[in-house]
């Protein structure tokens, strides 16, 4: 049952190569290359398929199923696509970036705030476990919390690189990162990832918040500066979290890392 559409007879998707179907009647072979290699028109039906859940099936001109790919509603993301990942292989992702007529192993480059964005609220990124590529500049480098974190912020977020460090990375550096989308016990991360070093650029200046604002998640992973009216500590210790007001009166938590320079240093 369902929608029926086919490609007429007499063409050939090359090796490696895409065929693209439109909604307005057309269809397109490309090439591995992305060249485009013949142009066409299907008959029948479009798919229209289902939001809520449905299952696209490719059929030779026998009637015999080659392939077939079903999904629900837990699938589908706004202006993301199933697709095979790698290109070709035999897993399917349910938030691939459209890359219609290239290779589904190409990622394009989005802000923190979109990568890891959280529309049903509930402080879980949407894109939990997909493979993003984002970019930033440094403001914690590998070293300062541990050897395997790093934090990099743009101008509409910030985020922790968690992995391995091959590459040296300063205060100040551009870098562009590939990695799966994580969660560390309510900390994003982007895990498993690699990177590229662009260059040193100036480093962000913090930014003015009070204590309020640092009781949410506003401002998570990025470089930001409160004025403290209050401490509950004295001699700082390391792996310890100690009460705080701003001087406009809001209470705050401060957490001091063993790993940062801070421990053993006295309370400002």
């Amino acid at each position: 049952g369902g929608n029926t559409l086919t490609i007429p007879t007499g063409y050939t998707i090359p090796d490696s190569g895409y065929l693209l179907l439109y909604a307005s009647g057309e269809f397109h072979i490309l090439n591995a290359a992305a060249d485009t290699q013949a142009t066409g028109s299907w008959v029948g039906t479009w798919p229209g398929l289902d939001n809520t859940g449905d299952t696209i099936r490719l059929h030779d001109n026998a009637a015999y199923e080659l392939d077939a790919k079903g999904y629900t509603a837990a699938d589908v993301f706004p202006d993301l696509s199933i697709a095979r990942m790698p290109n070709g292989g035999y897993s399917w992702i349910n938030n691939a970036f459209p890359t219609p007529g290239l290779d589904n192993s190409t990622q394009f480059i989005w802000s923190i705030a979109y990568a890891f964005r959280d529309l049903d609220s509930n402080y879980v990124p949407d894109l939990l476990d997909s493979i993003v590529t984002i970019t930033g500049i440094v403001t914690a480098p590998p070293g300062i919390y541990s050897n395997a974190e790093a934090y990099i912020q743009d101008g509409t977020g910030g985020v922790c690189l968690y992995g391995g460090f091959a590459a040296p990375l300063d205060y100040g550096d551009s870098v562009v990162a590939t990695g799966t989308i994580a969660q560390y016990y309510g900390k994003n991360e982007l895990a498993d990832m690699t990177y590229n070093v662009i260059g040193p650029v100036t480093l962000p200046e913090p930014l003015d918040v009070n204590g309020a604002i640092l009781n949410t998640e506003s401002y998570e992973g990025m470089l930001v500066r409160v004025k403290v009216f209050y401490l509950s500590g004295f001699l700082l210790e390391g792996n310890n979290s100690y009460n705080a007001y701003d001087t406009l009166n809001n209470q705050f938590t401060i957490w001091i890392d063993s790993y940062t320079n801070i421990p053993g240093n006295l309370a400002p």
